[in-house]
């Protein structure tokens, strides 16, 4: 019963924290290019073939300079 109480003060609270957060133009505005630059980044890395293992084997077998996947 008390757990119960004690998590919903809780979720109240964290909940009420968040808001007044983002109601903060300059750290919304912060977060948001964090996302888009951690995106970006992510598109980057696929594009070189480090997305997965999958994409990983495709670049080592595309550039002859690098030596064979099953080495690693």
């Amino acid at each position: 019963m008390i757990s119960k109480l004690v998590r919903g003060i809780f979720n109240l609270k964290a909940t009420n924290l968040v808001a007044k957060f983002y109601a903060n133009p300059k750290l919304k505005k912060s977060l948001q290019t964090y996302i888009d630059e951690t995106n970006e980044f992510k598109k980057e890395l696929k594009r070189q073939g480090y997305g997965n293992t999958e994409d990983l084997k495709k670049a080592l077998a595309n550039d002859p300079d690098l030596p064979d996947w099953k080495n690693f």
